[in-house]
Parts: structure tokens; C-alpha cells; sequence
């Protein structure tokens, strides 16, 4: 307004609600009386929370992101605000846990297909149940067609969504986020969505 300042300058950060975050902190910067030179230099170096919309980038042309978003809401937003961001394909991918709300599962899957331009459904801590009807009870009622496709293991899931990726395009690997570990029936495998984005990357070199 008048005798306001006005601040230009680039957040290093994807999606609308870091936007909207970015904004508000900007303001209570600003009213607690931080110099504008202050918040313009620190805002290019921000960085979000772990596994929060956090981008994997080897210097790849296409864009790479981690989320721990993992129920229908969540990745209905998820993929809402890249939609917004985000010129080329939406390529997503997510799991369902294991020995959890089981009504919720549809629900995801259905998110997941509506939101992105290829869905791929894979395993996300299948805990003591069978993966594979997960995955029946996650895709129920949809029709997936190639290059959409249930890829039961995680790890070639992302290896698969990254081999899709052209210029211009955005993988969104969904629902672990931070974690680092796959739970099975009788086991805790050591897994990293980050890490195997990066992996994935690299193998296209």
C-alpha cells in the first residue's frame, strides 16, 4: 500500500501453500522491522521441510520431487498446486500402507489418477498384508492404461516414472516423504524415496 516497500525476488521452493507460507512470513519479517535487503538475500536460499515437496535434483531437465503426502486429500492438493506450477506432465507415483484405513485406498488411488497425466501405483509399507491386494483394493474401478501402470516394487516403480520423464515434465514420488525404511510382514528394509530418485537419475546418464 502507500509507503510500503516493495521485495522481488525467488523462492527456491515448489507449490502454492509455500507460497502462501513464503508470504506470510514475509510480512511478519518485515513488520518486526528486518532490513528488505536481509529477506531478499536469505529467500533464495530457503529450503523446505524434509520430504515435504522436496525437489531431487542432479541437474536433470525435467523436475524431481519427494512428498510424504499420503492421504486422499493430501494428494489431491499435492497435485493440484503442481498442476499449477508445472507446464509439462504431472508423472506421480504412490503406495498405500499396509494395516491401515482400508476405505481410504480407492480414495488414493482415484486422487492419484485424477491428478496426474501417469499414475503408478506401487507398495508403500505393505506392513503384514499382501501387497498385491493392496493394490487390487487401490486401483478398484479404475482403468489404467499404458504409460499408467501397478508396479508392485517400489524401487522399479521410480526407476520407471524417471525413465518417462522428458524435458519439462515433473516426477512426484508420494507418500513416504523423510522416512527411510520399507516395512514388510517380517522385515524393515532400509528404502529412501530421495535416494533411489537420485539413483534412477544417474542410471539414465
Amino acid at each position: 500500500g502507500p509507503g510500503g516497500i516493495l521485495i522481488s525476488t525467488e523462492i527456491p521452493l515448489i507449490g502454492t501453500h509455500n507460497v502462501e507460507n513464503y508470504v506470510m512470513a514475509l510480512a511478519l519479517a518485515v513488520d518486526s522491522g528486518v532490513d528488505p535487503v536481509v529477506i531478499e538475500s536469505a529467500s533464495r536460499e530457503l529450503k523446505g521441510a524434509s520430504g515435504r515437496m522436496e525437489r531431487v535434483d542432479l541437474g536433470q531437465p525435467f523436475t524431481a520431487l519427494v512428498d510424504y503426502g499420503h492421504s486422499p486429500d493430501a494428494v489431491t492438493r499435492v497435485l493440484r498446486s503442481l498442476r499449477e506450477s508445472s507446464s509439462g506432465r504431472i508423472i506421480a507415483l504412490l503406495g498405500c500402507g499396509g494395516d491401515r484405513d482400508r476405505s481410504k485406498r480407492p480414495l488414493m488411488g482415484q486422487a492419484l489418477a485424477a491428478g496426474s497425466d501417469v499414475a503408478i501405483f506401487t507398495s508403500d509399507n505393505p506392513r503384514s498384508e499382501d501387497p498385491v491386494e493392496i493394490l487390487k483394493e487401490m486401483t478398484a474401478g479404475l482403468t489404467i492404461k499404458e504409460p499408467s501402470r501397478i508396479e508392485i516394487d517400489r524401487k522399479n516403480a521410480i526407476e520407471y516414472a524417471i525413465s518417462l520423464a522428458e524435458p519439462g515434465d515433473l516426477v512426484v514420488v508420494l507418500g513416504k516423504g523423510h522416512e527411510r525404511g520399507q516395512q514388510f510382514k517380517d522385515r524393515l528394509e532400509e528404502f529412501d524415496d530421495r535416494l533411489e530418485v537420485a539413483k534412477a537419475i544417474e542410471g539414465r546418464r
